[in-house]
Order: structure tokens, then sequence, then C-alpha cells
């Protein structure tokens, strides 16, 4: 499969078999993370393997977090809320999930470079796991106060995502994408 296919491919996963992820395919994984692009070549991102003591304490702040967000929200649709109460019992069963984080900026540039980088990190991880199907989904519930102390980023840090992976039985159908040339702004 052409990189292109491989990224047109890709699904978001948020139901997974308990089959275990072995622990060299994960550092296969991590390995394929680091290739991300950087400025200055800084590889910001930072890794963390979440075992089951951290993800007993974030399950019941991502409970807190859907039941005072998007499950109260009415414009929800009533399938998506029952995918979400299914998906925060445990994170869809994920056999393995990582936390994804970089320092704070040193220099101006870095601001945006460093979670971008690390952003690229996860979508290299994501696209490396899926070539050997391991589906994952990417959550952005790092600013938490909670999440980043469970998870012992300190306060400066960011975490720009953590990330429930594992084998899964079916991927879900392609959502519907705006054509590229309705995002094309062309300069003179």
């Amino acid at each position: 499969m052409s990189i292109v296919e491989t990224i047109k491919a890709r699904r978001t996963v948020r139901a997974f078999r308990s089959d275990p992820i072995a622990d060299d395919v994960v550092n296969e994984l991590l390995e394929a993370a680091t290739w991300a692009p950087s400025h200055f070549n800084a590889q910001p991102w930072e890794f963390a393997l979440i075992g089951r003591q951290t993800r007993d304490q974030l399950r019941p702040i991502f409970r807190d977090m859907l039941e005072n967000g998007p499950l109260k929200n009415p414009e929800v649709p009533e399938d998506k809320k029952a995918m979400m109460r299914a998906f925060m019992q445990d994170f869809g069963g994920a056999p393995v999930m990582l936390a994804v984080s970089c320092p704070p900026a040193t220099i101006p540039s870095d601001i945006v470079d460093y979670p971008l980088a690390t952003g690229a990190a996860i979508q290299n991880l994501l696209l490396a796991a899926w070539e050997r199907n391991i589906g994952g989904v990417w959550l952005s519930i790092g600013q938490h106060p909670a999440v980043k102390a469970a998870l012992g980023v300190p306060e400066a840090h960011s975490v720009i995502g953590v990330l429930p992976l594992g084998y899964f039985d079916a991927a879900p159908p392609a959502l519907p994408r705006t054509p590229a040339a309705d995002k094309l702004k062309r300069l003179p």
C-alpha cells in the first residue's frame, strides 16, 4: 500500500480486541513517530506508555469531561452519545495507551513548532499502526490539569495526544472530506 493509500485508508477506531500488542511492535510505532519533521530537528516529542494504575486515574476524568461536554449537548446525535458512553468505560478496551507531549518553547518559533511537530509524530505513529492492522484514536484531553497530573507531565508542558491503540475487528467507514480545491487560496 502506498503512503497516500495508507493515509486515505486510516480510520479512527474506538473499539478494540483484547489481543496484546507486542513490545517490539510498540517500539516500532514509536520509532516511526520519531521520523516526523521538526524545526531545526528539535524532535520535541516525549512518549509515555500508560499503565493500568494511570489508566484507572484517567477513566473518571475522561468520563467527567464527556458527561459535562458533548454528552450534555442536545445537538450531538444519540447514536454518537451511545458510542461515547461505551468508549469512556475503558477507552474502548485498548490494550495499549500512549501519551505524547512536548516541552515548552524556548524560542518564539517553537511556540508553534513544538506542538505541530509532536502532532506530526502522532500522525506517523497512527499511520505505522494502521499499516500493522492496529487502530487508534487521538484524544485531545491532555490539557485538563487532572490529566496532566495523572500523566506526571509538568504544568508548562503540553500533552498533544492520548492514544488508545489496539487490534480491531472492523474499521469504520470513511467520512466525507472537503476537496482540497475548496480549501485552496491562490495568491498572486
